[in-house]
């Protein structure tokens, strides 16, 4: 569970009320699916309500578990017998169908604390075709007092047919406000969090997590390296020795995202569609000489290989390094 208070998120407060209202009126529904972008903190909530549901003496006044009852112990110590997460065995990696067979003996089985069984399925999304046809079945057929908690970031992904079977959810993003007070409480210096949101997109807990992992440092070095690449200070196979310990996707992410804004640029010259403001010099300066035409092409190759990314295909690092920045030098060169 995530190391907050064990209380939903301040923006989950009406997905929250919901399921406590269905559960004092005794109607649950059997599975739920909750989607939402990533950061919002949707397993948070999975794993807190299923805290809650497995609690032998919950708060009623809070609507929320004890944390000291032995179900809350177990739970705590990620030892539950009748709670079950579903992840993927590896970074992109599919759920597998043997994955959802040991889901279905769990549900045959009787809850050996007596009281609810809970499943989390996170990502539902990366269920492979076998493994969707098989929790068909047991979406049909779940058992008494068991609940099923989907969580999915791309519900586009999933079976209609397992869709229709569950309860939706929708975790949209925070507002901003709402977002910037919650970071600050969690320590987060007031200068360091408009950048640490448009970095995150916007997505608190994974702002709160490249704050940690001191992202900001890491994509002020990338920048630099652009405009050093740009000013021929450093060559592509340079750069790239020195990238090769940093994280692929997370590089990647940030120049799709900084590509994009300079495709809106040099359509619009409107700063209102700009939100890395601290690179709106590089962005005008690199979209100018690239035009669209350029703009585009790149951009394309950069949402190719992060979806060769994610489907954690072999590849070496260092020519994929070395293609990313020798791409960017060409949008400056005629």
């Amino acid at each position: 569970m995530l190391a907050f208070e064990p209380q939903p998120l301040p923006w989950q407060l009406a997905q929250w009320q919901q399921l406590i209202a269905q559960r004092q009126q005794q109607k649950l529904a059997h599975a739920y699916l909750l989607h939402g972008m990533p950061g919002v903190g949707k397993l948070h909530f999975a794993q807190l309500f299923g805290q809650l549901l497995l609690c032998l003496k919950p708060n009623l006044e809070t609507a929320s578990p004890c944390q000291q009852c032995k179900s809350c112990l177990l739970f705590n110590a990620s030892s539950h017998p009748d709670i079950l997460q579903i992840v993927p065995e590896g970074s992109g990696k599919p759920i597998k169908v043997d994955q959802i067979r040991q889901l279905i003996d769990f549900v045959a089985k009787t809850a050996q604390q007596g009281g609810y069984r809970v499943i989390i399925i996170d990502p539902a999304d990366a269920m492979n075709i076998n493994a969707s046809n098989a929790l068909l079945k047991c979406l049909e057929e779940p058992g008494r007092n068991t609940i099923l908690l989907l969580l999915s970031e791309r519900t586009s992904a999933l079976l209609a047919t397992i869709k229709s079977r569950c309860q939706v959810l929708a975790f949209p993003l925070p507002a901003l406000s709402v977002a910037k007070a919650w970071l600050q409480q969690q320590s987060l210096a007031d200068n360091d969090l408009d950048q640490l949101l448009v970095a995150a997109h916007y997505q608190p807990l994974t702002a709160l997590t490249f704050h940690k992992n001191q992202r900001l440092k890491q994509r002020q070095a990338l920048q630099s390296c652009l405009a050093t690449i740009t000013k021929g200070q450093k060559t592509p196979v340079a750069a790239a020795q020195e990238w090769q310990n940093e994280d692929l996707l997370c590089l990647f992410d940030w120049l799709v995202d900084w590509l994009a804004e300079m495709i809106k640029w040099v359509m619009a010259k409107d700063e209102t569609f700009i939100k890395n403001h601290d690179m709106l010099k590089m962005l005008n300066y690199v979209s100018s000489k690239a035009g669209v035409t350029r703009l585009y092409g790149y951009y394309a190759w950069l949402i190719e290989q992060r979806q060769r990314l994610l489907g954690a295909a072999n590849q070496n690092k260092q020519l994929v390094l070395e293609s990313l920045f020798i791409g960017w030098l060409h949008l400056t060169i005629y």
